[in-house]
């Protein structure tokens, strides 16, 4: 996966420790699968809008916050 998914996986994933929400509970507040909540938190999936929004309600966190000041992207030389 690509810089910025696995930096919003660490910042979700970050949230939702310091929380202390467990993945199975959030999986079902949200209606993710857990086997794909867990991917998406460790950057091995991205997360669609819907679902960040969704475990952004959940842990009533700012989903902007995730998306905003990604590292840019590396280019692939031609």
């Amino acid at each position: 996966m690509d810089t910025n998914t696995k930096a919003i996986a660490h910042r979700v994933d970050a949230a939702r420790r310091g929380q202390g929400v467990e993945i199975r509970p959030l999986s079902v507040a949200t209606g993710i699968p857990r086997v794909t909540l867990t991917r998406m938190l460790a950057g091995d999936a991205e997360f669609k809008t819907s679902q960040l929004l969704r475990v952004a309600h959940e842990l009533k966190a700012d989903a902007a916050s995730w998306i905003t000041d990604l590292p840019k992207a590396s280019r692939v030389a031609a």
